[in-house]
């Protein structure tokens, strides 16, 4: 690993958000009850708010496609699809799926390119509909690494 990336995740604010990003997965995944209204489905949202900041601070907050440096309609792309669900147990599907490393930052273009979706019709509801990160969350985001960064927390 080269030095500036050293650096870059040696960022305290990456290190505590991973923390507590493996702690909830290990959580998840010690778990025996997936039914919905069991608590874990309400540990997911903390886990994939978790996921999306190591996601875009990895991904300096562009796409990661090759080539590609846009930072606007990102969207968060699965590297574990959900069909491999049908392949193993849930008990280490969920952990999986939801874990930081199995996402990566990918504009909207790329991911449907990734994907093979055809593009986003709204009077069709088969065709897979491709929702991007909202743009404060995003900034939000930064923000709060950049605060790290600057040595203010």
């Amino acid at each position: 690993m080269d030095e500036e990336k050293k650096i870059k995740y040696e960022n305290t604010l990456f290190q505590k958000t991973l923390v507590r990003h493996k702690k909830l997965i290990t959580v998840l995944g010690s778990m025996s009850n997936y039914e919905p209204d069991n608590k874990a489905f309400g540990i997911l949202k903390p886990i994939n708010y978790y996921a999306l900041m190591l996601c875009l601070y990895d991904a300096d907050f562009k796409c990661q496609y090759p080539g590609c440096t846009k930072d606007s309609d990102l969207t968060l792309h699965h590297l574990v699809k959900r069909n491999v669900k049908e392949l193993i147990s849930l008990r280490r599907y969920l952990p999986i799926r939801h874990y930081w490393g199995n996402k990566i930052i990918l504009c909207k273009d790329h991911h449907d390119l990734v994907d093979n979706c055809v593009p986003k019709e709204p009077n069709n509801p088969n065709i897979h509909r491709r929702d991007c990160l909202c743009k404060k969350k995003i900034n939000q985001i930064k923000k709060k690494f950049a605060k790290v960064s600057n040595g203010r927390k």
